[in-house]
């Protein structure tokens, strides 16, 4: 993805729980593009070029559906 201008990743989600070290929605090589859960908050979380962190301010409603995306 990081050989492109502009990408979205997106996917549904209905995590349990967010207890194991970074729960993985989506992983392209050794964090060059990421998306996540923050360990035991439960707030999006992603890392590009192993550098640039962002996070969610609000963590994700456990065993519910939702659609989340990354632009």
């Amino acid at each position: 993805l990081s050989a492109f201008a502009n990408w979205t990743i997106t996917a549904w989600i209905n995590p349990h729980s967010a207890a194991q070290q970074f729960p993985v929605i989506y992983a392209e090589g050794h964090w060059g593009v990421s998306l996540g859960l923050q360990q035991n908050t439960g707030r999006l979380d992603s890392w590009l070029n192993n550098a640039n962190q962002i996070a969610s301010t609000a963590a994700v409603q456990f065993s519910r559906w939702r659609c989340v995306a990354l632009v």
